[in-house]
């Protein structure tokens, strides 16, 4: 796909960072919200990215994708989601929204993380 290809083309050219928080990694959908929120580099909640590129960064199927959209949405980390040719466009929740959703008070140690595969 062309889409993935330039954007890990990009990717690579730029490394991108994400703030991860000890209390929310813990969750099974975190590590699709982080990966978002690292390409979300306006900070505007909207991302849209090759769900190709978004298994082979994170190493898993496609089906454990759309498992952790189902598991985040539920308690608000993703508004909004729908995957059209091979793209997925996603609106993502807010961190104290989500917080407040998983009852938790405090979001843990913070730490920035390079992105790519570990």
């Amino acid at each position: 796909m062309l889409l993935a290809a330039k954007t890990a083309a990009a990717l690579a050219l730029k490394p991108l960072t994400v703030r991860v928080h000890a209390e929310l990694a813990r969750e099974d959908w975190a590590k699709l919200w982080y990966l978002l929120r690292a390409f979300d580099t306006e900070g505007q909640g909207h991302v849209e990215l090759p769900l190709q590129l978004c298994q082979e960064l994170l190493d898993v199927s496609q089906s454990t994708i759309y498992r952790w959209l189902a598991s985040g949405r539920e308690i608000g980390a993703y508004r909004s989601s729908r995957v059209r040719d091979g793209v997925l466009d996603i609106w993502l929740g807010g961190l104290t929204a989500i917080c407040r959703n998983l009852k938790k008070t405090q979001w843990g140690t913070v730490a920035v993380t390079p992105l790519g595969k570990s």
